[in-house]
């Protein structure tokens, strides 16, 4: 049984700030999309862990029934608002994103439908739910994965095949070309993964080999890319890994006041990312109100906690 890792809830903290600083003051943080890479590489680290003490079929189930409810909730209550108070074309818009984001299949309708993520429509409210079907196929894929490889040996052979078939094809193109490509990160849940499984019985040369690994596997991305403007997201990308490879081990400490602010934020990180984004359109966007995101913050924490309470147990 694993004793609760505050590092993991300091991660996801940071990550939602990183992601809802972007979206309401994009020139203030330009590189905060990154928070859903780290999103990525807690849920890989996460899975593992998960997996390693229940079975696939039950994880899914689970993780479905921990996700859904909060997602209609909030698919409902944004759509109720849009067709009370908005036009035609924005009806339309957001009723086809919301029924795609309905079915977990968000990624693929941005990815097909060439939607650029950094110049989205004003009309769209559900853009970001690209990642959590992002998470939905992540979770399947690995629990698929344990089904069919009951050898550990195989099972690991197999994942080490595909993390690099995933590398070779980022090298074919930028990191941002085909942005909600799952294969332009995944190999960010199957490093999670591994850092996890392969990792946590480390002994400190051990990890201290595992921290120049990923130095060289980030620095062999970026020379490749040979994107100098990508510098900065690279080294942010490495963070979180450094952070569980360092710190990989649940904590016996005691909770400190911080640990406890970052445990309120992680638990409640899944409402405060679905309601956001819808929130901070309708105030800020829609309304055009100057303090419009005072107004989307509010009421994503209330969301949040009463998505927590009564809908993700």
């Amino acid at each position: 049984m694993y004793k609760r890792n505050v590092k993991i809830d300091l991660i996801k903290s940071f990550a939602v700030s990183l992601v809802i600083i972007y979206h309401i003051f994009p020139n203030l943080l330009p590189i905060g999309f990154i928070g859903v890479e780290f999103f990525l590489i807690v849920t890989g680290y996460l899975t593992a862990q998960t997996l390693e003490r229940s079975n696939a079929k039950e994880f899914i189930i689970k993780r479905f029934w921990r996700i859904y409810p909060s997602l209609c909730t909030i698919i409902l209550l944004t759509m109720t608002i849009v067709i009370f108070e908005g036009y035609s074309d924005e009806i339309y818009v957001n009723l086809k994103s919301a029924v795609i984001g309905s079915v977990l299949l968000s990624n693929f309708y941005y990815l097909f439908t060439s939607t650029d993520y950094f110049f989205v429509n004003d009309a769209e409210m559900f853009i970001h739910f690209w990642s959590i079907a992002l998470e939905w196929q992540i979770w399947l894929f690995f629990a698929i994965l344990t089904l069919l490889f009951k050898n550990k040996k195989l099972f690991f052979l197999f994942f080490l095949f595909f993390l690099l078939v995933n590398i070779f094809l980022l090298f074919q193109k930028s990191i941002f070309d085909e942005y909600f490509n799952p294969l332009r990160i995944l190999f960010l849940p199957l490093l999670g993964y591994i850092i996890f499984s392969y990792n946590y019985k480390f002994n400190t040369t051990k990890r201290i080999y595992s921290l120049i690994y990923i130095i060289l596997f980030f620095l062999l991305i970026y020379v490749v890319n040979s994107n100098f403007d990508l510098v900065g997201y690279y080294i942010l990308l490495m963070l979180p890994l450094i952070v569980l490879v360092i710190d990989n081990k649940n904590s016996n400490k005691n909770i400190t006041f911080l640990d406890k602010i970052f445990i309120f934020l992680s638990n409640r990180t899944y409402g405060l990312y679905l309601s956001h984004y819808p929130a901070w359109k309708y105030f800020s966007v829609y309304y055009n109100l100057s303090y419009g995101w005072v107004l989307a913050l509010i009421v994503s924490f209330i969301y949040a906690e009463l998505s927590y309470r009564y809908l993700e147990q």
